[in-house]
């Protein structure tokens, strides 16, 4: 009695669903086989796929009700229908929910739930949950998120060095060489990055790997120094940092041309020991 008053609202569901065009999936999904007997996965498949089509999020809840009353636990593929059902529905919390229960995820997992946030424009949550499959060894689709972040704003630069730095802390330089050439083809340009340090009221401007400084010379000499001295100490340089395939003595050489350290560097060639160093970095 107990299981047939359970499965009423599921066939509701069903029946509201069937007059619309979907009769053999809800049907199936919803109980309507003989009493106790359990359905099958792909029964609830094609079930979920009919919310989705019609973006029935009332039905397809019900659907996911009568899967977690009956201590179904959905494998990856049908776990990842459910998501994308939620993302269509434009309930992006049930479909994250769903998400964080899943103890296994695909590609196409992280795609769905990433797809929903950047469908949304909630650029923040996409991107932190891209770099979360990274750091859980999947690797992206092109589709994941440089189509995406890309198709939001196709003119803005940052989008384009976000993505191309990911692919490089990922070490998937095809992906990097990519993104940079779309760049190109698009004539999508990015103001180069620079700091700055005041000195008796002038401001003296550095970009990375600055070559047009008065005291470029000077520059290069001392900053090698401090670096050497610093490596003796026991210093050792986060390399990871350096977003090119490159040597890890040409990653050393590309740390020291930083243009926050030819600033401090500046500061200390220029100033008074004991005397607090400022200096100011621009990004954008």
């Amino acid at each position: 009695m107990l299981a047939a008053r359970g499965l009423r609202p599921l066939e509701a569901a069903a029946r509201r669903l069937a007059r619309q065009g979907f009769v053999a999936p809800l049907r199936a999904a919803s109980g309507m086989a003989p009493q106790g007997a359990s359905a099958r996965f792909h029964d609830y498949d094609a079930a979920i796929t009919a919310c989705v089509e019609r973006r029935a999020l009332r039905e397809g809840r019900q659907v996911h009700a009568r899967m977690i009353t009956a201590r179904h636990r959905p494998p990856v593929f049908l776990a990842t229908r459910m998501v994308t059902m939620y993302v269509q529905c434009g309930a992006l919390e049930d479909a994250r929910n769903v998400f964080d229960r899943m103890p296994e995820r695909s590609v196409v997992s992280w795609t769905a739930m990433i797809s929903g946030y950047s469908q949304t424009e909630r650029r923040v949550e996409a991107l932190e949950l891209f770099i979360e499959m990274l750091r859980a060894g999947c690797n992206p689709n092109e589709f994941t998120l440089a189509t995406k972040l890309l198709e939001m704003e196709p003119e803005n630069a940052g989008n384009y060095v976000i993505l191309s730095n990911i692919y490089a802390a990922a070490g998937m330089w095809k992906d990097v060489f990519r993104v940079r050439k779309l760049m190109l083809e698009k004539t999508v340009t990015k103001e180069p990055g620079q700091s700055w340090i005041i000195l008796d009221k002038v401001i003296h401007t550095f970009h990375s790997s600055e070559r047009f400084h008065p005291s470029k010379k000077d520059l290069d000499a001392k900053i090698k120094e401090i670096f050497v001295d610093i490596k003796a100490a026991g210093f050792v340089p986060d390399l990871s940092c350096v977003l090119h395939d490159v040597d890890d003595e040409q990653k050393e050489r590309m740390l020291l041309g930083h243009s926050e350290k030819l600033a401090i560097t500046f500061g200390l060639m220029n100033t008074p020991p004991g005397l607090t160093i400022r200096n100011g970095l621009d990004l954008t």
